[in-house]
């Protein structure tokens, strides 16, 4: 009687479970196949079967990872569930800074349009960071040098740009040439029979009825800007052989909050009706602040399931807080009833630990939320309380590693412990999660942690600190004391 098929074992997917499986089956089907030798030939091929059948595996895991969010690796894949649950990541900010100009004490009236840039000195091989003013300057002269300043926003516009032609087909959408594309930057002209008309942005399509001018932008995983049109039910379609412009502005992101007195330099002279402007310098007094990278994944995964919960509809608390994610340069959010008619927001930046929202965020949040929320209530915004939190450890180096190197690693590790990703409104920072930071980190032995406190001007104690709901954790000092390694 022949030897019964051994059973499949389904859950084998590694190479070393797969090379047995295919031995145990080789006995039964060929028991006259006897060596099991590594210079047997067949046994070559089934180690080569069983190398392809774990890469397959490993590919089929990767797959099925893919489809959730909450593992999900690939920025193509998180962004892709975000937008099957009607989640628009938040994109770039642009970086706002008043700049000052001085005319020589010979020079009239000197005027400076609006978008006139001025720049960072670059490094070799690095390219400038420029700035255009918000607002026309003009610098009255005579009696002396003159200063006076304006604002500017960090990045450059790009104005009609031509990104296609309509074929009247539904659902068309067309790439903008330029990017990282500023969140909510992007305006839209279309030219149908010589006629041009600027259409609306929607947040979402669905807002718009079936002969409304609409308009929406989608970010894709590469960073490229998309504009989309309707299908004739939210939103018209533009009529075939339509010619679409584009004006929008690129900018830097985070990269643009540059230091004080650091953008020096026009890009070009200023030249006004032919003649050219005199102007003696210009400089920025203070730092320029507000600039922002794109929505990191941890923060889409965190933020994305939230957004459901509102519905596009403010209600409950959480509504509001949900709403005010969903607005270009929000990163955190906590809404408060004060009274049955009264809500404020606590509102932080995305990607800018410690950082408030600017004055213009604010008011697209409520913008966004008025139409929203219930009749009658009143909707504030209001800063979050940052608190700082000091920690103070004790480590051991291992005796292979340089102590100041792993001293600073630590430092570095401890301080992502209060990252924008991790910490949030009403949050706890545990003991156990500074533990794991410390010794997780190469070349530490060991460490014991004698001081994780919020309570300025005391000892301190080494226990969890607690954020009230309207407080956000921060980093305070960090006081590393390192023994052992190579000093």
């Amino acid at each position: 009687m022949p030897e019964p098929l051994p059973p499949i074992d389904y859950s084998s997917r590694d190479w070393a479970s797969l090379r047995s499986d295919l031995i145990a089956a080789k006995r039964t089907r060929m028991p006259e196949w006897t060596s099991e030798s590594p210079n047997d030939f067949g046994i070559v091929l089934i180690e080569l079967f069983a190398y392809v059948g774990d890469m397959l595996s490993f590919y089929a895991d990767r797959i099925a990872n893919e489809s959730f969010l909450d593992t999900a690796v690939l920025r193509s894949s998180v962004y892709s569930i975000a937008r099957m649950l009607d989640y628009r990541p938040t994109g770039l900010g642009s970086a706002r800074v008043t700049l000052q100009f001085t005319t020589p004490s010979s020079a009239g009236p000197v005027t400076i349009p609006a978008s006139t840039q001025v720049q960072t000195i670059p490094d070799p091989g690095m390219a400038p960071v420029i700035f255009e003013t918000d607002e026309e300057l003009v610098i009255t002269g005579g009696g002396g040098s003159h200063v006076d300043t304006v604002t500017a926003t960090q990045g450059q516009t790009i104005t009609e740009e031509i990104i296609g032609a309509s074929t009247g087909a539904l659902y068309q959408r067309f790439a903008l040439f330029r990017s990282p594309v500023v969140d909510g930057t992007v305006s839209v002209t279309v030219i149908e029979t010589d006629t041009a008309l600027q259409w609306a942005y929607f947040d979402h399509l669905l807002d718009a009825g079936p002969n409304d001018p609409a308009f929406t932008t989608a970010v894709d995983e590469g960073g490229i800007t998309w504009v989309e049109f309707g299908d004739d039910v939210n939103g018209r379609v533009p009529i075939s052989g339509a010619q679409l412009l584009a004006t929008y502005r690129i900018a830097n992101g985070a990269a643009g909050n540059v230091g004080a007195a650091t953008l020096t330099q026009l890009t070009s002279p200023v030249v006004v009706g032919g003649v050219t402007q005199q102007i003696q310098s210009v400089t920025n007094t203070t730092a320029a602040v507000g600039g922002s990278d794109p929505e990191s994944i941890e923060s889409i995964r965190n933020n994305a399931p939230r957004s459901l919960t509102a519905i596009n509809r403010a209600v409950t608390t959480a509504d509001y807080a949900a709403l005010a994610r969903r607005v270009s340069g929000v990163g955190k959010a906590i809404a408060i009833a004060t009274s049955p008619t009264a809500v404020e927001l606590r509102l932080a930046p995305i990607n800018n630990p410690g950082g408030t929202c600017s004055a213009a965020v604010k008011t697209a949040v409520l913008n966004y939320i008025n139409p929203r929320k219930m009749i009658g209530t009143t909707v504030t915004t209001n800063d979050p309380v940052y608190v700082e939190v000091d920690v103070t450890a004790d480590i051991v180096v291992l005796p292979t590693y340089r102590r100041d190197t792993v001293k600073q690693a630590v430092v570095n590790a401890v301080t992502a412990v209060f990252g924008d990703d991790v910490v949030d409104f009403g949050g706890r920072v545990t003991l156990s999660r500074v533990y794991s930071a410390i010794n997780n980190t190469e070349g530490v032995d060991y460490g014991t942690v004698s001081m994780l406190d919020a309570t300025p001007g005391t000892p301190g104690t080494a226990a969890d600190v607690v954020m009230a709901n309207i407080e956000i954790a921060a980093v305070g000092t960090v006081t590393i004391n390192a023994t052992g390694g190579i000093v």
